[in-house]
Formats: C-alpha cells, sequence, structure tokens
C-alpha cells in the first residue's frame, strides 16, 4: 500500500510537471506567434510605405514630363510668334518701299505686330512660371 501511495504520488508529480512543461511551451508558443504577427504586420506596413512611395515618385516624374511638355510647347509658340512678327516687319518695309500700301495697311501690319508682341511677352511669362515649377 505504502509503495502504491509512492508510485502514485510519483506518477502525479510526473503529470504535472508533464502538464508544467506542456503549459510553459504554449506559453512561449503565444509569444513567438504574437512575435511573428508583429513581423508580418510591420512587414505588411513597410510594403505599404513602399508602394505609396513608389506611387508618389511615378506621380513626381509624370508631373515633370507633363511640364516639360507644356515648356517646350510654349517655347515652340514663342518662336512662331516671332517668326509671324519677322514676316510681318519684311512685308511692312517692302511694302513701304515699294509704295504699295496705304497708311491703313501700315496701320493694320503695326496693329497685328503689335498684338503679336503682347502674346509673345505673355507667352515668355508662362514659360517662366513652368520653369520654375520645373
Amino acid at each position: 500500500m505504502r509503495n502504491l501511495i509512492i508510485v502514485l504520488t510519483f506518477l502525479f508529480t510526473a503529470i504535472l510537471k508533464g502538464q508544467e512543461s506542456s503549459a510553459s511551451p504554449t506559453i512561449e508558443d503565444a509569444k513567438m506567434e504574437a512575435k511573428e504577427k508583429k513581423a508580418v504586420v510591420k512587414k505588411v506596413k513597410k510594403a505599404e510605405k513602399e508602394a505609396q512611395e513608389a506611387a508618389k515618385q511615378e506621380k513626381e516624374k509624370e508631373r515633370i514630363q507633363k511640364l516639360k511638355k507644356d515648356i517646350a510647347s510654349r517655347q515652340k509658340t514663342i518662336r512662331k510668334y516671332e517668326k509671324q512678327i519677322e514676316k510681318l516687319n519684311s512685308k511692312l518695309e517692302k511694302g513701304k518701299l515699294k509704295g504699295k500700301l496705304a497708311p491703313t495697311d501700315i496701320k493694320k501690319i503695326e496693329g497685328k505686330i503689335e498684338k503679336l508682341k503682347a502674346k509673345t511677352v505673355k507667352e515668355k511669362e508662362k514659360l517662366l512660371k513652368k520653369k520654375k515649377k520645373l
């Protein structure tokens, strides 16, 4: 009987130690799972942040390309106006030399030249603003 009690106590202690050892790994497992979840959440946040940064950079590239295209367009427009001014000036000079232009024609051509000069000045101002943005 005494041996039986000793054996039973031995079994109970073994079972309790087994439960303690199995209980502590579950706590450790829970801690490990929590760490893994935190790591996964951290990686996901990092990936989202990188994706946002990439989208931001892509948007910035598109903005810069649009500005460059607009700058080129404005420069082309300025050159076109300057060519028109040169043509009108040469037409005015030739007409004055030959004497074929009436005073009203001269005023019309001069008015066109002034309008083109004003447009050129406006386009140059817009071009400067676009260059500042770039």
